[in-house]
């Protein structure tokens, strides 16, 4: 069964080792765990599935992205997504978003939006991608990204090239993940002059 499921994924057979890997991930059945097979394949467990699939869905980048960009006002490209990057003097929808997804001919769609407070960002905005050990304040506690990616079911493919939003002191935003606490302007916020608009836009696929 399993020698058939692989064998449908990818031209290479599988030998008794790879298989006895195998067993044993199913055996775990630890969600988003994976296994490198021949063939630049790989095997995985998702939604309590065995899948196989491209060796990046198990976690490898689909194509090379820069370590670390520094965002600027205006549109800022990302692998897959576009940050966008305004200053703000009130949370009331802009022209900006429709427009710029005009201008990519529907390529993009509306990822999420979120507004900033500019004196709880230190120094300058980045874009990266997530490291090992990385972890954002949420909920007056210190929570590991790796694990928040997991709660959120966040596809394996996904997560090598998810933007991870950052200031000086740390991460700042992780788009539908988590926010900084005390970093997003709420609507009840008065002081609506000391802000940023975010706004992420994804390739459709």
């Amino acid at each position: 069964m399993v020698s058939r499921l692989y064998g449908e994924s990818g031209d290479s057979m599988l030998e008794r080792v790879h298989l006895d890997a195998i067993y044993k991930l199913v055996r775990r059945g630890r969600e988003h765990s994976s296994l490198s097979l021949p063939g630049k394949k790989c095997a995985f467990i998702e939604n309590g599935r065995l899948l196989f699939g491209d060796e990046y869905e198990g976690g490898e980048k689909k194509e090379a992205l820069p370590d670390e960009i520094m965002l600027h006002e205006g549109e800022n490209i990302f692998g897959d997504h576009i940050l966008l990057l305004e200053k703000a003097v009130s949370t009331e929808p802009s022209h900006s978003t429709p427009q710029i997804q005009k201008e990519k001919g529907n390529i993009y769609k509306l990822f999420t939006q979120v507004y900033l407070k500019s004196d709880k960002i230190s120094g300058n905005l980045s874009v990266r991608c997530r490291r090992n050990g990385d972890k954002i304040r949420i909920c007056g506690m210190s929570k590991d990204v790796r694990k928040l990616f997991s709660e959120r079911k966040l596809k394996l493919d996904e997560r090598a090239s998810y933007p991870v939003v950052c200031d000086d002191e740390g991460i700042v935003f992780i788009p539908k993940v988590a926010i900084r606490d005390e970093a997003e302007l709420k609507n009840n916020d008065k002081n609506s002059l000391s802000q940023v608009k975010l706004t992420v836009l994804r390739k459709s696929n």
